[in-house]
């Protein structure tokens, strides 16, 4: 653990994840730095107890900078589930997220074999702790077959953001 980090000192290290809708506990990784990457992650909002599991190749101080930097954001097109849950009126902003480190994925990162891998992986996680909506912030309309999105894709999955957004306030 890093001294006087801020994203370390969200960073759990108990080896041990339990979903927020299910109350099942599960072995996660607890042997994890903020400088971890190519990893399948989760976020608990300890204010409302809803999940959201995601996956990146980059450190996790990056990614969770990157959440943040999207809650903060005033920008609708940067709005994503995350940033619409986090900005909900009775939430107190980096207080109330815990992040866990639930699995590596052991590939080269830009890999054929890692895309495979971190999508099959996010996916399994996301039904063991129940994250899809409405019981956890993840949507499940992402493709895990492909890496990449198409550019209609990714405009479609702006209007569904927003719209969620809309109805959840």
């Amino acid at each position: 653990m890093c001294a006087k980090c801020k994203y370390c000192a969200i960073l759990d290290h108990s080896g041990r994840i339990t979903s927020t809708f299910t109350g099942c506990s599960y072995y996660a990784r607890k042997n994890v730095t903020c400088k971890s990457s190519n990893i399948i992650y989760c976020i608990t909002c300890k204010t409302r107890k809803k999940q959201y599991v995601g996956q990146t190749k980059l450190r996790c101080m990056d990614e969770i900078q990157a959440h943040f930097n999207t809650i903060q954001s005033k920008d609708p097109r940067q709005q994503t589930n995350i940033s619409c849950h986090f900005k909900q009126v009775d939430h107190n902003g980096r207080a109330d997220v815990q992040v866990h480190i639930l699995d590596f994925i052991y590939a080269f990162p830009d890999s054929k074999r890692a895309a495979f891998l971190q999508n099959e992986t996010e996916f399994r996680w996301i039904h063991h702790l129940c994250t899809q909506l409405p019981m956890g912030i993840n949507t499940m309309d992402k493709p895990r077959a492909a890496p990449e999105m198409t550019k209609k894709s990714k405009e479609i999955k702006k209007w569904e953001i927003m719209s969620s957004c809309a109805m959840a306030r």
